[in-house]
């Protein structure tokens, strides 16, 4: 009958349109050292509307390269590709259209994260956290109409976390990145008197000063870190955001971290394990 025969021609139509037929192939990489990431999966999804079990999810393993291999990728469907690692936030992950032979133009940057809010040491593609590890506390430059507020650690952990050539620093989550400042550490012998609310003297002896290289108790130079901006990564958004700063975006030296209201700060040294900060220029 014309109507049977109508819908195997269709149903065959059909089927022939949804065989998968094509491949893709890319790699995934750190793209700190340009090394193959080994071990991820790689999920390729189709778009719901698309009916066909066969054609819906494609996934391959990256060997120890990076490479991967999505097989039976069908025609007319544009796969959308994640990363089955939580750690690992891939931004230009490209869309792949199935039903052809298709290789990769470039390399997919593949950046270690933390996946919750705080500061991390990213060391040989190994997070750990970063605790704050010094109080703070604060007085008055004298001379200043109470505008300068010294600010300094009471003590010095032992020993100060070192971010060594080739270690990343990660401020994970938008409030984390908002709030911390980053200073360098000037280390002064003193005395230096500073003033206390009560309009009293306090007598502060061997201290490291945040952005204050003081001359005497009321001459001082303002010092800001230099920062190298331009290689700082910056990536995500609001609970995803992360903000990393590698080694070498610092001047050797002693950095603090820390917001304006915080009571505790974060102490790191940059530059090779066992250098001595840098003195103040």
């Amino acid at each position: 009958m014309p109507f049977e025969r109508t819908a195997v021609i269709l149903f065959s139509l059909l089927a022939a349109c949804s065989k998968p037929t094509g491949s893709y192939e890319g790699r995934i990489v750190d793209p700190w050292t340009g090394s193959g990431r080994g071990g991820v999966k790689v999920i390729a999804r189709a778009p719901n509307d698309v009916a066909d079990a066969a054609c819906q999810v494609t996934e391959g393993t990256t060997s120890s390269d990076g490479t991967f291999r999505l097989e039976r990728t069908c025609a007319d469907v544009t796969y959308t590709l994640r990363l089955d690692d939580p750690k690992l936030f891939a931004p230009d992950l490209p869309a792949v259209k199935g039903g052809t032979e298709e290789k990769g133009a470039n390399d997919i940057a593949a950046w270690r994260i933390p996946g919750s809010a705080g500061v991390y040491l990213l060391h040989d593609d190994k997070l750990a956290s970063m605790p704050t590890n010094a109080p703070v506390e604060g007085a008055w430059i004298k001379g200043s109409d109470k505008k300068e507020v010294a600010t300094y650690p009471t003590s010095i952990p032992d020993p100060v976390p070192t971010i060594q050539p080739g270690d990343v620093l990660i401020l994970s989550g938008a409030s984390t990145i908002s709030r911390l400042k980053v200073y360098p550490m000037i280390h002064h012998p003193g005395p230096v008197t500073l003033e206390l609310a009560s309009g009293a003297g306090m007598k502060v002896s061997d201290a490291w000063y945040l952005g204050y290289d003081f001359k005497s108790d009321r001459e001082f130079d303002k010092v800001s870190a230099k920062l190298d901006e331009s290689k700082v990564k910056s990536i995500g958004a609001e609970a995803s955001a992360v903000r990393m700063i590698p080694a070498d975006a610092l001047p050797p030296g002693r950095y603090a971290f820390l917001g304006d209201e915080d009571s505790r700060m974060l102490i790191v040294d940059v530059g090779p394990a066992g250098a001595a900060p840098a003195p103040p220029k």
